[in-house]
């Protein structure tokens, strides 16, 4: 109760709960220390030199872009930042690896960038609410129009069709996928924030790195419907009440996920770790932190 009495959800709790109640109950609530890696060492470096190179854009008179080895300056200066995420090989070879791949970025992109008129750089909403329920959040870049905005978020990794896809394209949990998710929330995080009256369109995930297979760099343009958005809101309401009530089970079931695996092998068999198909959802056990 203390730790959620302050408690606001993001997209990535969001996502989180969503996917598997014990996995945010661990991380997101219990915050269980995890261990640094590359990954995401190497996706704070890119999130970096995007952030610095847009800012660097904004403060430029006459507006203009600067050469790519700005960019990959900057890229350097996080992979610096963040070099504790790497053996002393991963570092060389994520240097190399991720300056080439942005300057072939910045040789896709490049030309469109000064057709956005002005750039909001993570752009911070602490805390702002829907319907009830805090929400906070930080947008990658926010790109002003004249009577619109976009939002662009960077990945890192592959980007995966089911992830971009609505709850009615979803045809294995019909909850929708975490970045098409990740886009509506951006809108009700916007709609809420009182520093702007913006209007969001749509949403951009940019991929960051080349597609194994097309062997070309990936965007999924994804629209704000307001159908869409009232049902991300009601996925938004319903995990917030069944979180601050203490409801963690079942987990997902999963067969390689941690918590899952954890719990079934440490805790009382009584506690569900996936989702038995003849139990009803009232009658759901609830996971008391105290077992």
């Amino acid at each position: 109760d203390r730790i959620l009495e302050n408690f606001k959800i993001s997209v990535t709790s969001l996502n989180k709960f969503l996917k598997c109640r014990l996995a945010f109950y661990f991380e997101n609530l219990l915050r269980v220390p995890m261990g640094r890696n590359s990954y995401l060492g190497f996706g704070n470096a890119i999130h970096y030199a995007m952030e610095q190179f847009f800012a660097d854009i904004n403060r430029s008179s006459p507006r203009s872009y600067g050469q790519v080895a700005k960019l990959t300056g900057f890229f350097e200066k996080g992979m610096e930042k963040y070099k504790s995420h790497f053996t002393d090989a991963e570092y060389g070879d994520l240097m190399k690896y991720g300056s080439d791949t942005l300057t072939q970025y910045y040789d896709v992109y490049s030309k469109e960038w000064l057709n956005v008129p002005e750039y909001f750089i993570e752009y911070d909403i602490k805390q702002t609410e829907y319907n009830g329920v805090p929400i906070s959040g930080k947008l990658d870049r926010v790109n002003i129009y004249n009577g619109y905005v976009t939002v662009t978020d960077y990945k890192t990794g592959t980007i995966e069709k089911e992830k971009t896809n609505s709850y009615r394209e979803d045809k294995k949990n019909q909850i929708g996928g975490d970045y098409w998710r990740q886009i509506m929330f951006y809108r009700l995080l916007l709609d809420g924030d009182k520093r702007n009256n913006w209007n969001m369109r749509e949403g951009i995930i940019s991929g960051m790195e080349k597609d194994k297979q097309s062997g070309k760099f990936k965007q999924a343009i994804i629209p704000v419907t307001a159908e869409d958005l009232e049902f991300v809101g009601n996925q938004l309401t319903e995990a917030y009440r069944e979180i601050k009530n203490h409801k963690f089970t079942p987990g997902c079931g999963e067969e390689n996920c941690r918590w899952c695996n954890f719990v079934s092998r440490n805790m009382p068999p009584t506690l569900p770790v996936g989702t038995p198909e003849t139990e009803e959802a009232d009658q759901e056990p609830v996971f008391e932190p105290g077992i």
